[in-house]
């Protein structure tokens, strides 16, 4: 993603003092307001929504560029969930 933000120009100083790599998913979930999917990895079909949800300030948003994510689970958890490509 950096290298895709650097191609078209963007200032590295705007993302790469805000941008924090988590080591889990629940890492990268602790206190954010919304989480994006970008890969197809199986890792992301398994992941305890419940756990993710806890950790999350709210509102918490999830956005699932890749549609690997059941939405419907999603939204019952209590997320506001966004399959791109999907509505």
């Amino acid at each position: 993603m950096r290298r895709d933000l650097l191609e078209v120009g963007i200032d590295p100083e705007l993302f790469d003092s805000n941008v924090i790599i988590a080591k889990t998913p629940y890492e990268a979930a602790e206190k954010a307001h919304a989480l994006a999917t970008l890969t197809e990895w199986d890792e992301f079909r398994t992941l305890d929504l419940p756990k993710i949800y806890d950790l999350m300030l709210k509102p918490a948003f999830v956005f699932d560029g890749r549609a690997v994510l059941p939405a419907a689970a999603l939204k019952a958890h209590g997320f506001d969930a966004f399959v791109i490509g999907k509505g």
